[in-house]
């Protein structure tokens, strides 16, 4: 649990450095994230479209090889320290921290849709 709680503590500390210097707002691209849905191979989004897609496992057992994993708890625990860096530091726009928030929303929908086939 410490070394979660470090890893967080490293991350704001990382991004309250990045944001000082690069003026006032944070810049999230359109990437793309997928959910390891086991059997069903992986279910995919980008950040800022609605776009998604579903991979067959075969194709997401060679896709997947060398991405980093993370439980859902994590990545909860990182979106709200990301926040709260904007809250903080007064450094992100609105638009900027709705993106974060559907991030986690969309995560969700991907595991979903992925565990329903």
């Amino acid at each position: 649990m410490k070394q979660n709680k470090n890893s967080s503590v490293a991350l704001a500390l990382l991004l309250a450095c990045g944001l000082s210097a690069c003026g006032s707002r944070v810049r999230i691209t359109d990437t793309e994230w997928c959910a390891d849905v086991g059997a069903s191979g992986a279910s995919c989004f980008r950040t800022l479209s609605n776009i998604s897609r579903d991979i067959p496992k075969a194709e997401w057992d060679e896709e997947r090889f060398g991405q980093i994993c993370s439980t859902a708890d994590t990545f909860a625990e990182w979106k709200a320290a990301l926040l709260k860096l904007c809250s903080d530091t007064g450094r992100c726009d609105y638009q900027t921290q709705e993106i974060i928030r559907r991030f986690e929303t969309k995560a969700v929908r991907a595991v979903r849709r992925g565990g329903a086939k």
